[in-house]
């Protein structure tokens, strides 16, 4: 319960449950006593009960997972960029890659563009754009060996954690499809 105190004889009220008027003069709060804010700290619905959570948030928690896996995917990229060559240094010269750089924005930037698509999707339909983020990801792991099996083999650890963390929003998505039926 929210108290407000009168600016002319400092009683503590409930605006609410006053009507926007002090119990002990009449005279009227002030404009401010009587919001009261829907989201409550955290982002929370003060409206809802602790434990649920809105249709909306749960899209919003896909569109985000599927946005930061995005993100996560260009910074692996980044850092296979700079730390590639010295993996394959201690390779035999046959498994090597002839063209380190294009094998790699062929491997990375892909599915950042794609990844950024289905999270804007996600906010839409976040079960669809979820299911096709992970099967575009086990696609592309496939895919990344016709372009160079040296390149994918040590590129393969980073498919693998990004198929494991699209796992996340697939799941977000079917709770809300679960709380949908209900």
């Amino acid at each position: 319960m929210v108290t407000v105190k009168c600016l002319s004889c400092d009683a503590d009220n409930d605006p609410l449950a006053t009507g926007g008027y002090c119990d002990a003069c009449g005279k009227r709060l002030p404009p401010a006593a009587s919001f009261r804010s829907r989201r409550g700290p955290g982002g929370t619905n003060v409206a809802e009960k602790p434990g649920s959570e809105s249709l909306p948030g749960q899209r919003y928690r896909a569109s985000e997972a599927l946005f930061i896996i995005a993100a996560l995917q260009l910074v692996a990229g980044g850092l296979f960029l700079v730390l590639g060559p010295m993996l394959f240094e201690q390779l035999p010269q046959s498994y090597r890659p002839n063209d380190y750089l294009p094998g790699l924005m062929t491997l990375a930037v892909p599915p950042v563009m794609v990844f950024g698509a289905l999270g804007m999707l996600a906010r839409y339909l976040p079960l669809v754009a979820s299911g096709l983020a992970l099967a575009f990801q086990v696609v592309w792991t496939a895919i990344g060996f016709a372009f160079g099996v040296a390149m994918a083999l040590v590129w393969l650890p980073a498919s693998l954690i990004v198929v494991g963390l699209l796992v996340w929003p697939l799941i977000v998505s079917l709770q809300g499809e679960a709380q949908r039926s209900r």
